[in-house]
């Protein structure tokens, strides 16, 4: 998966326009905080440039994919964002 944001221990901390490859298994989601899922890659990439509420400052930034990482995705905890988020029209909790 492709994280950016907050990421758990031992991952670096990373410059906000960077985004690091890991793979699902390797992340300690009991160590995360909030998780924020996101389906574009093109608002994944420029996640550190939109005006994202307050409480989601502190979160682990997903991106989705395609395939496979997908549907494990799926499954996490997490509140999606969708293209056109940034108009208010689509963040939701899953």
């Amino acid at each position: 998966m492709l994280v950016k944001g907050r990421l758990p221990s031992p991952l670096p901390v990373l410059n906000a326009e960077l985004s690091l490859r890991v793979p699902l298994a390797r992340l300690d989601l009991e160590s995360i905080g909030q998780i924020v899922l996101v389906e574009s890659p093109d608002s994944f990439d420029d996640w550190h440039v939109y005006p994202a509420p307050a409480e989601l400052a502190d979160s682990l930034v997903l991106y989705r994919g395609h395939g496979g990482l997908a549907r494990r995705a799926r499954g996490l905890p997490a509140i999606w964002i969708r293209p056109g988020w940034a108009a208010g029209k689509s963040c939701g909790r899953r």
